[in-house]
């Protein structure tokens, strides 16, 4: 691990036509962006803060139950691909 994706801004025409995966709880970003990246969207990176989340340890799905399903999930979806 040890990149968060949370803070990546997408087009809202990509996002209407791409979408999240209604079935996870868990990694949904991880999800989209790995779709995303096989369509060969064009990516910007910038070194500005765009946004900036607070939360503590009990907002976190870490360790859960949501977590293992999702990433089970993924494997299902995507492991021909991996």
């Amino acid at each position: 691990m040890g990149v968060h994706i949370s803070n990546y801004q997408f087009r809202a025409d990509v996002l209407r036509e791409v979408r999240f995966d209604e079935n996870l709880r868990a990694w949904e970003d991880w999800d989209l962006l790995y779709r995303m990246a096989k369509r060969a969207p064009k990516c910007q990176s910038t070194s500005a803060t765009l946004a900036q989340v607070s939360a503590d340890s009990t907002d976190r799905l870490s360790a859960s139950r949501a977590m293992l399903q999702g990433l089970s999930y993924l494997y299902t979806k995507h492991g021909d691909d991996l």
